[in-house]
């Protein structure tokens, strides 16, 4: 690896060693909405993004994912806040569920038309909403320390 100090890059670009975990990287001096990570035993380059969230669908007190599992079903989520627009995308966060902005650059219409436009890309490949979304407990749990 110690060829690459030697590489001729462009202006802007600079090598960086690979890491095992999100919180080694490096932080970089341009601007970003996340890292970009090469996974070299998959092969395969992911993006991270500081705020974990999701574009979904606002239909009738619900926000609607797409599901693969049976055509014509999808998975949906109750929302948390009130006053918002039927047919409209929502970026929500997957800690809390809370919505964090309305995405008005993926706004294509305002009825069930858009759901199924949307829906029928089926473009969700992530865990289920259920595994993303946690739901938090108010009461309290008595913690078992294992003595070894």
């Amino acid at each position: 690896m110690n060829f690459l100090q030697h590489l001729s890059l462009p202006e802007g670009y600079e090598t960086q060693k690979y890491c095992q975990r999100v919180e080694d990287l490096p932080m970089i001096r341009y601007e970003t909405d996340g890292y970009i990570i090469h996974n070299t035993t998959t092969d395969k380059i992911v993006k991270v993004k500081h705020t974990h969230s999701l574009d979904v669908v606002y239909m009738d007190g619900f926000f609607w994912l797409p599901g693969k599992e049976k055509p014509g079903l999808y998975r949906r989520f109750k929302a948390l806040e009130k006053g918002l627009q039927n047919g409209h995308v929502y970026e929500v966060s997957v800690k809390n569920g809370n919505v964090l902005r309305e995405r008005k650059d993926r706004f294509i219409g305002n009825t069930w038309k858009q759901i199924e436009n949307i829906l029928e890309k089926q473009s969700w490949q992530g865990p289920t909403i259920h595994e993303v979304v946690k739901v938090i407990k108010t009461t309290k749990r008595k913690c078992k320390s294992k003595a070894t």
